[in-house]
C-alpha cells in the first residue's frame, strides 16, 4: 500500500517510523489474505494530547488507514518523552527525525532502528519530484525543439539568403569588372582620340600656314602676272616652277623618309649597343664565374690526387684490417661458442635447481607433516595430561603424585593404559547412562578451536616459508636468466661492430 501514499516532503521518516514495515502489506478483501481490510470508522475517535498536530494533515492515504492514521500523532524529538504517558490505547508519536512513542511504554529513537519504508517513502517523494523535473524539462526540451527548429528554418533562410547575396555580390563584381575594363577601353580611345585630335590640329595649322604660303605666292604671282606681259611665258615659267616646288616638296619628303629611317637605324643601334654592354657584362661575369670554378677545379684536382693516393695505399690497410677482422670474428666465434657452452651449463644447472627445488619442496612438505603430526600427538599428550592433572586436582583435590603414594602401588604395576582407558570408557557410559551432564563440553570446545588455531597459524607459517623459498628460487632463475641475456646481447652487440667493420 505504500505506492498509493502522498506525504510531504520532510515527513517521510515520521510516517516510516509509525507504520514501518505495514506499508508494505497490500489492501486486501475481509475474507482475503494477510494485508489492510477496509474497518468502518469509530463512532467517536480518541484524541490526541493537547497540542499535538495529526500526522494524517501531512499524508494523504487510503481510506484503509484511516484507523491507523487518525491515532498517530506529530510531535518535536524534544516532547516526546513528556507526552507519551498521556497516550490512549493504540495511539502513537512521531517526530520527523523518525523517532516513536508507543501507548504501551515502547520508544524507538530514529537512530537505533532505520525504517525502510522512510526511506522508500522517501525514494517515492525524490520520484515524483523527478517526474516533475522530467515534466518542466520535457517542457523546455519540446519549447527548444520548437525554438531549435525555427531557428534552424531561421539559418537555413539566411543561408539562402547569404547565398543569392554572395550570388548578387558576383555578378555585381564581374559587372564592375566589365565596366573597369569598358572604362578603360574607353579612356584608351580617348587617349587616341586626343593623340588624334592633337595631330589633325597639327596637319591643320601646318596646312593653314602652306595655304598662307600658297595665297602669298598666289598673290605674288598675280602681282607678277600683273607686272609681266606675256601670259603664254609666265604660265610656262609658273608650271616650271610649280615643278619645281613638286621636285623640291618630293626631294624633301624622300630627305624625311632617309632622316626617319636614319632615326630608327640610330635607335636600334643604341638599343643593341645597350644589349651589347649587357651581354659584355654578363660575359665577364661567366669569366669571373668560370675562373673561380677553374680555381676548385684546381683544388678538387689536388684533393683528388691526395685520395688517389690514400686509394693506392688502401689495399694493403683493407688487407690487414680483414685479417683483423677475420681474427676478431674467430675469436668472437669462439666466445660466442663459449657463452653458448656456458648457456647450456645455466640451463642444465637450472633445470637441476628446479629439480632440487620440487625435491626439497617434497621433502620439506613431508617433514612438516611429520612435524605437524608430531606436535600433534605431543599437544595431544599435554593436553591429556593436564586433563588428568586438573580431573584429578577437580575430583580429589590433589596431585598426581600424592595420589600414586596414597594409592601406594608402584607405577610399573599399574595395568595397561589400554584397561585403563577401557575401565574409564565403562564408567563414562555408566555415568552417560545415568544422565549425567558433561561439565567439561565448553572446556574440550575451546582447546579444539585453540589447537585448530595453531595449525592454521603453522599452516600460514608454512606457506610463508614455501613462498620465501620460491621466491629464493626464482631470483636465482632471476639473476641467471639475466646474465645469459647480458652475454648474449654483449655477442650480439660484437657481431653487430664486426659486421659494420666489415
Amino acid at each position: 500500500i505504500i505506492d498509493r501514499l502522498q506525504v510531504e516532503k520532510g515527513f517521510e521518516k515520521a510516517l516510516g517510523a509509525a507504520l514501518a514495515d505495514d506499508l508494505r502489506a497490500p489492501e486486501v478483501d475481509v475474507d482475503g489474505p494477510t494485508g489492510w481490510a477496509v474497518l468502518p470508522a469509530y463512532g467517536q475517535d480518541q484524541q490526541l494530547p493537547d497540542g499535538v498536530t495529526a500526522l494524517s494533515q501531512h499524508v494523504s492515504v487510503p481510506d484503509v488507514l484511516g484507523r491507523r492514521m487518525g491515532q498517530i500523532g506529530l510531535v518535536d524529538a524534544d516532547d516526546g518523552n513528556r507526552l507519551q504517558p498521556l497516550l490512549k490505547p493504540g495511539q502513537r508519536l512521531v517526530s520527523t527525525e523518525g523517532d516513536v512513542w508507543r501507548w504501551d511504554g515502547f520508544r524507538a529513537w530514529a537512530e537505533d532502528a532505520p525504517s525502510s519504508a522512510a526511506l522508500r517513502l522517501q525514494q517515492l517523494n525524490r520520484l515524483e519530484e523527478l517526474k516533475q523535473l522530467l515534466e518542466r524539462a520535457t517542457v523546455r526540451m519540446e519549447a527548444a525543439q520548437k525554438a531549435h527548429e525555427s531557428l534552424n528554418d531561421l539559418l537555413a533562410e539566411q543561408s539562402s539568403t547569404e547565398r543569392e547575396a554572395r550570388d548578387a555580390r558576383r555578378d555585381a563584381d564581374r559587372e564592375v569588372g566589365e565596366a573597369a575594363r569598358f572604362m578603360s577601353r574607353a579612356e584608351a580611345d580617348r587617349d587616341m582620340a586626343r593623340g588624334r585630335i592633337e595631330t589633325l590640329k597639327l596637319a591643320v595649322e601646318r596646312h593653314e600656314e602652306e595655304a598662307n604660303v600658297a595665297i602669298r605666292q598666289r598673290n605674288e604671282a598675280e602681282n607678277a602676272l600683273k607686272s609681266l606681259g606675256d601670259l603664254e611665258a609666265a604660265r610656262d615659267e609658273i608650271e616650271d616652277l610649280r615643278m619645281t616646288v613638286e621636285a623640291a616638296r618630293m626631294t624633301m619628303m624622300t630627305k624625311r623618309s632617309t632622316f626617319d629611317e636614319v632615326r630608327r637605324e640610330g635607335e636600334a643601334r643604341t638599343r643593341r649597343s645597350q644589349e651589347v654592354t649587357k651581354e659584355l657584362s654578363g660575359w665577364r661575369h661567366r669569366l669571373e664565374t668560370a675562373e673561380k670554378r677553374s680555381a676548385e677545379l684546381f683544388e678538387r684536382k689536388g684533393q683528388a690526387e691526395e685520395e688517389l693516393a690514400t686509394a693506392v695505399a688502401a689495399p694493403t690497410e683493407i688487407a690487414a684490417q680483414r685479417d683483423a677482422l677475420g681474427q676478431a670474428i674467430e675469436d668472437a666465434e669462439r666466445r660466442r661458442q663459449a657463452a653458448a657452452d656456458r648457456l647450456a651449463i645455466g640451463e642444465t644447472q637450472v633445470r637441476e635447481a628446479m629439480n632440487k627445488e620440487r625435491d626439497l619442496e617434497r621433502a620439506a612438505s613431508e617433514a612438516r607433516e611429520v612435524r605437524a603430526a608430531a606436535e600433534a600427538r605431543t599437544e595431544a599428550a599435554r593436553e591429556a595430561v593436564q586433563a588428568a592433572k586438573d580431573r584429578i586436582h577437580e575430583v580429589l583435590e590433589t596431585t598426581p603424585e600424592a595420589l600414586l603414594e596414597n594409592l601406594n602401588t608402584d607405577a610399573e604395576r599399574m595395568p595397561p593404559s589400554d584397561q585403563v582407558e577401557a575401565e574409564v570408557n565403562r564408567l563414562k557410559r555408566q555415568r552417560d547412562a545415568l544422565g549425567a551432564v558433561n561439565l567439561r563440553a565448553e572446556e574440550d570446545a575451546r582447546e579444539v578451536e585453540h589447537e585448530h588455531a595453531q595449525l592454521l597459524n603453522e599452516k600460514t607459517d608454512l606457506e610463508a616459508a614455501i613462498k620465501a623459498l620460491r621466491g629464493g628460487i626464482a631470483s636465482l632463475n632471476r639473476e641467471g636468466r639475466e646474465r645469459l641475456l647480458t652475454a648474449f646481447e654483449q655477442v650480439n652487440e660484437n657481431f653487430g661492430n664486426l659486421f659494420k667493420h666489415l
